[in-house]
């Protein structure tokens, strides 16, 4: 899991904040919180925690100076024993919540953000472009899902360009190594279900466009989608046609 300062938001909640994918550090369950919830225990892993570690169960050892009570606070991870208020009770020490938040040192990177992106428009249904990835049945390889060091690793080996964009070969198969590879953003463009189009179709939408056709009508005539008008007019695909 990421780090709190480096992590991705994947979607949002209903009141708009930013949700991240947290993974419990005791039972290891995944689930989609805000960013204070990174590194820390699921809620029934918290009660269990509270359960075991009970400041009803505590003796006050001393009190600060503005009288809050202060307890005997032992780590559950290094077992260092300090002074804390009952807030610390059953939580990691700073250096071992630190070590919680360990990652893989690419949180900041381009590729993560790559595999983030990737992960959350096929799994998390409230990711913005879910329906046109999960929805459809699209899903991430095991492989990857499981370990971003893996996707790093296929990436790096696979011509991985920051100028590039990963891209599907069967846009109805799912992410994994035998059925991705690298392109630049034009053949991407091209290769999009919805701007798919032959070179004479996009040289005869161009000289449509040219004499002063709208891009509805320009469509009828052709027979292709709107939207492969739209990125042809724009100049984003089909440059050279």
């Amino acid at each position: 899991m990421a780090n709190a300062s480096s992590a991705l938001p994947v979607a949002r909640s209903r009141d708009g904040r930013r949700l991240f994918e947290c993974k419990c550090p005791e039972c290891g369950e995944v689930r989609m919180r805000t960013k204070s919830s990174i590194g820390r225990p699921c809620h029934p892993c918290a009660m269990r925690m509270r359960r075991v570690y009970s400041y009803a169960d505590s003796s006050i050892v001393s009190r600060s100076s503005n009288g809050t009570a202060l307890f005997e606070c032992e780590c559950p991870d290094c077992g260092e024993v300090r002074t804390g208020d009952r807030r610390k009770i059953g939580k990691p020490c700073h250096p071992c919540a630190q070590k919680r938040r360990a990652t893989h040192a690419m949180s900041g990177s381009l590729l993560y953000a790559l595999w983030a992106g990737v992960k959350a428009r096929c799994t998390h249904p409230k990711a913005s472009n879910y329906k046109y990835y999960g929805g459809r049945g699209v899903s991430v390889c095991k492989e990857w899902i499981d370990s971003p060091e893996a996707f790093f690793e296929w990436a790096e080996k696979n011509g991985y360009q920051e100028s590039l964009e990963l891209d599907r070969i069967d846009v109805d198969g799912d992410y994994s190594p035998d059925n991705c590879r690298f392109v630049s953003h034009q053949e991407n463009s091209q290769l999009r279900r919805n701007a798919r189009c032959t070179l004479d179709q996009a040289r005869e939408v161009k000289e449509l466009l040219l004499q002063g056709k709208g891009i509805k009508e320009v469509q009828d005539i052709v027979g292709i989608p709107y939207m492969s008008v739209w990125h042809i007019s724009k100049g984003n695909t089909w440059r050279n046609a």
